[in-house]
């Protein structure tokens, strides 16, 4: 005698139970990677922004020990690679114009922090009036 599975609906949905765990668990995974991959560019990204403000930090710093030699109040205005903080250098270019008796410094200070891809340099510049 052949069994008629539309007359007993139960035994039609045997093992459908399995199958939607399995799709449960492959759409949690599909999750779980997505998240993982968003927290890893996350972290990069903070990682980098550190880097870009202790490369200004560092080009602001030499730019104020340059002034201080433009002035006169200590040192030398030009100033080679300065190792600022582990990881970070920084230099800085003196130019001085005279006007109308005024000594005019500019003063292009440059921080360089990180290596490779991870490398991030800022430049300023400033002008000191003697």
């Amino acid at each position: 005698m052949c069994r008629n599975y539309f007359s007993h609906p139960k035994a039609a949905q045997r093992g459908f139970s399995i199958v939607l765990a399995l799709f449960i668990i492959l759409v949690g995974g599909l999750l779980a990677g997505a998240l993982i991959n968003t927290n890893s560019i996350s972290a990069d990204a903070v990682a980098r922004e550190v880097l870009s403000s202790r490369a200004l930090l560092a080009a602001e710093s030499a730019a104020q020990r340059a002034a201080q030699g433009a002035l006169g109040v200590a040192g030398n205005c030009a100033i080679g690679n300065w190792n600022v903080v582990a990881g970070c250098t920084a230099s800085a270019v003196c130019n001085t114009n005279t006007v109308a008796g005024d000594d005019y410094t500019t003063i292009t200070a440059t921080g360089t922090c990180g290596v490779g891809n991870n490398l991030a340099v800022r430049r300023i510049e400033v002008m000191v009036v003697r």
